[in-house]
């Protein structure tokens, strides 16, 4: 049973999914290679990246980089919650799903 509030901070505020440093060395780069692994042994065609705009642009960047330094036709599309001109540049999303 879980206690409110919960003695850690929360993602979206629900208890049950823990806030993670993204930007924490061995956390960012488990995630990066979560996002390489099936890239390069499934074969998929890209990401689809819910609430991006929870996660700091510096990870998106470096997402970006090992993504297409893999498959440089994956397509990469986040779903951003505000105005999403700053995902659009180049070093991100190559498109958004934008609820502003």
């Amino acid at each position: 049973m879980f206690s409110f509030p919960p003695p850690y901070e929360t993602f979206g505020g629900v208890i049950e999914m823990p806030k993670l440093n993204i930007l924490n060395p061995e956390t960012k780069e488990y995630f990066l290679k979560v996002a390489e692994y099936w890239i390069k042994e499934v074969n998929i065609d890209g990401w689809r990246l819910d609430v991006a705009n929870g996660i700091p642009h510096e990870f998106w960047k470096e997402f970006r980089k090992r993504i297409k330094n893999i498959k440089s036709d994956a397509y990469i599309m986040g779903e951003v919650w505000c105005v999403a001109s700053p995902w659009l540049n180049g070093e991100e999303f190559d498109g958004v799903m934008n609820y502003h």
